[in-house]
């Protein structure tokens, strides 16, 4: 069984809203559990997501952002960013690190260098399985992508990287696109 993606979003809200928004959010949304179903989990995701969009408030909208960020942070595994160092430390140019990363297909296996300091990630298939639980999720979702990119990135660069969500399989697009920017 996956791992409660409800309690990780909450964990995060609750670090970036504060206690009183969390327990706002909860009033909202209802109360969790541990063992909801993939399905239960997907669905309060997907209304986390709802209920923040329509308060029509940017402080808001961008905790949201930011919390679904930080679930990203967290899917991605220690032994994945040691690879990535390991392979960029290998590596005697950007192109080539970005070769060998989808070579093990790491990062959708299509990143690009675009130009200098801009990167492009491709996922040709929703890897998540929480979007495929339901009907219809909110392609703001895939700010937890953008999370992936932005943590891998900047840990295994040692800069501050940028991501942006360019289009998406949720959001009606044929694969999903991330534009990741950087300065070394």
């Amino acid at each position: 069984m996956m791992d409660n993606r409800v309690v990780r979003l909450m964990d995060n809200c609750k670090r970036i809203y504060g206690d009183e928004g969390y327990e706002k959010q909860v009033q909202k949304l209802g109360k969790f559990s541990d063992d909801m179903t993939p399905k239960e989990q997907a669905a309060y995701i997907n209304e986390f997501i709802r209920e923040n969009k329509a308060q029509d408030d940017i402080k808001q909208e961008t905790q949201m952002v930011e919390t679904l960020r930080a679930c990203g942070h967290q899917c991605l595994s220690n032994r994945t960013i040691s690879l990535g160092k390991k392979l960029y430390k290998e590596s005697k140019t950007i192109k080539e690190f970005l070769e060998a990363l989808n070579d093990r297909c790491i990062g959708g296996g299509y990143l690009h260098l675009e130009k200098e300091g801009k990167i492009i990630g491709v996922y040709k298939d929703c890897y998540c399985t929480i979007p495929k639980q339901i009907r219809k999720m909110d392609p703001v979702y895939c700010e937890c992508s953008a999370g992936w990119y932005e943590r891998f990135f900047s840990e295994v660069l040692e800069t501050k990287v940028t991501v942006t969500r360019l289009g998406t399989i949720l959001g009606g697009a044929h694969r999903c696109t991330f534009e990741i920017t950087f300065n070394l």
